[in-house]
């Protein structure tokens, strides 16, 4: 069980996300709720704090145990939303389309969303990245 409110992890979004971090974040998070219309109230937030955090992990100096007020759940989901290093960005996407987990499934088809919405950010490059992998997620 998760000992943090929707206002603390807010809090630390904004104290470690960049504006347009956030900005993305936050539209990650909703776009996660909209999918899963059909979930609990419960699931619903869930989604909520994992679309919100979903790159805490990869671009911010926010460090796993930093998480530890989150459930396990929840930890599990960011970090498995967050790519290794050493994983192409198939490979990453594999990862999360193979395991057992909807809540990552979910977040990240809506982070892929989110890229693939904003023009002014949107490259050929990356919406080929994005287009190559989205058929792992579905």
């Amino acid at each position: 069980m998760d000992n943090i409110t929707d206002y603390d992890m807010l809090k630390m979004a904004i104290d470690y996300y960049s504006p347009n971090q956030l900005s993305h974040a936050l539209r990650v998070a909703q776009y996660a709720v909209e999918e899963a219309s059909f979930a609990s109230d419960s699931d619903k937030q869930s989604l909520w704090t994992i679309g919100l955090l979903h790159d805490i992990l990869k671009d911010t100096s926010c460090s796993t145990p930093s998480l530890a007020c989150c459930s396990q759940l929840k930890i599990n989901s960011i970090k498995l939303l967050t790519q290794e290093k050493e994983d192409s960005y198939e490979e990453y996407i594999v990862k999360i389309a193979l395991s057992n987990n909807a809540f990552a499934k979910v977040v990240k088809r809506a982070d892929i969303k989110d890229h693939l919405l904003h023009d002014e950010t949107l490259t050929e490059e990356l919406k080929n990245k994005y287009y190559s992998v989205i058929k792992y997620l579905l």
